[in-house]
């Protein structure tokens, strides 16, 4: 799936070797936005027709800054006229997100996040982070070269949830009622790629254990430069951690449990889509 900005979707169109060359610019960019489609319609994400009847912007009532939707330095609903209907997700365990000073929190997808599972995360701002004494029952989720696959730490965790006095499985062998019990706390670093570095030199993250994520591919509209589409956005990460991790412990498909972390993201998506089908239908 691609998503270009229209002034590159040239030279990276080019760069599909499979693919013929449109005879001008105008009719390359207009196909590959037509071909984009709408990766989220299968996921069972609420309705976001209290975000279509949100106009303009409003005011937070903390920080008085001119937000919309919710305030990313607050993290907290704005100009809405009623914040109750804005989903609102638990996770199973607790998530962490280290923010890099520098990385501009009104592009930041990890505030979807805290504003969308208020009970189960917390953003700090490097070099402002907890010292984790305790990590096992802890991971960082990063593409280390030693990281565990997410099929690596479903079984570590399921071996971890054989405890005395828990239920039994059909072997006899005593199982924890709740197969996440292995894992109580998920650090996710939210940066650019580029400068996750600063962070994964900290004396507080740099020896934390490490998950992968497996396939997973961005949606985002803003591509970073030099990396390919397996590099995620914070939010995406998130998302995908908690749906492959489900999956693996729980030994049965998807139920779409996690869908609504991607409601501020995908809905976002739908308008940058709308947005550049509108000036190429003006070219």
């Amino acid at each position: 799936m691609l998503t270009f900005a229209s002034k590159r979707l040239y030279n990276c169109y080019r760069s599909l070797a499979s693919c013929p060359l449109p005879p001008s610019f105008t009719g390359m960019a207009k196909m590959i936005v037509q071909q984009n489609g709408n990766p989220f319609a299968d996921l069972k994400i609420s309705s976001w027709e209290p975000l279509k009847g949100v106009d303009g912007r409003a005011e937070c009532p903390e920080c008085k800054r001119s937000r919309k939707f919710f305030c990313y330095t607050c993290y907290r609903l704005v100009g809405l006229s009623d914040p109750a209907v804005i989903p609102r997700v638990r996770l199973p365990l607790k998530v962490d997100i280290l923010k890099h000073p520098l990385e501009r929190v009104g592009k930041s997808t990890a505030v979807h996040a805290r504003v969308l599972a208020p009970d189960d995360v917390t953003m700090y701002i490097h070099p402002n982070i907890p010292t984790y004494t305790d990590t096992s029952k802890l991971l960082l989720l990063f593409p280390k070269k030693m990281a565990l696959t997410t099929a690596e730490a479903a079984q570590m965790m399921r071996d971890s949830s054989q405890l005395p006095g828990a239920g039994s499985d059909q072997s006899g062998a005593s199982v924890d009622p709740n197969p996440w019990s292995g894992l109580d706390r998920l650090v996710v670093i939210d940066s650019t790629w580029n400068g996750t570095n600063a962070i994964l030199k900290d004396e507080r993250v740099k020896d934390l254990p490490c998950v992968k994520l497996s396939e997973a591919e961005t949606h985002f509209w803003r591509p970073q430069r030099r990396q390919d589409s397996k590099h995620l956005a914070t939010i995406e990460a998130i998302y995908y951690f908690f749906r492959e991790m489900n999956e693996l412990i729980n030994g049965r498909s998807y139920s779409g449990i996690y869908d609504n972390l991607l409601y501020f993201y995908a809905y976002q998506y739908g308008v940058v889509q709308q947005a550049q089908k509108k000036r190429l239908e003006e070219l």
